[in-house]
């Protein structure tokens, strides 16, 4: 499943620079055709469009790793507890 087609609405439109069902196309091309995909559109887009991407996956995981900074001790211990068995 495209992970493009899960972003909210909101989010969606407060990253609207970025071209969402093109991004969709373009993998669906790539996963379901191939055969016939052109080199050059790829390396458009890699060049050209990634960056953004990047930037926004950054923004996405960093609250992920503050938190998980903050709870790593007790989500240590939860998964230290959860492997005892007996």
């Amino acid at each position: 499943m495209d992970n493009a087609k899960k972003l909210s609405d909101n989010y969606k439109i407060t990253h609207g620079n970025i071209s969402w069902s093109a991004l969709s196309g373009l993998r669906n091309r790539i996963v379901h055709d191939y055969g016939n995909v052109d080199l050059n559109i790829i390396y458009e887009t890699l060049k050209n469009d990634m960056g953004q991407v990047y930037v926004m996956i950054a923004f996405s995981i960093f609250p992920v790793i503050i938190v998980y900074l903050f709870l790593s001790k007790h989500i240590v211990q939860g998964v230290a507890l959860g492997s005892v068995k007996g």
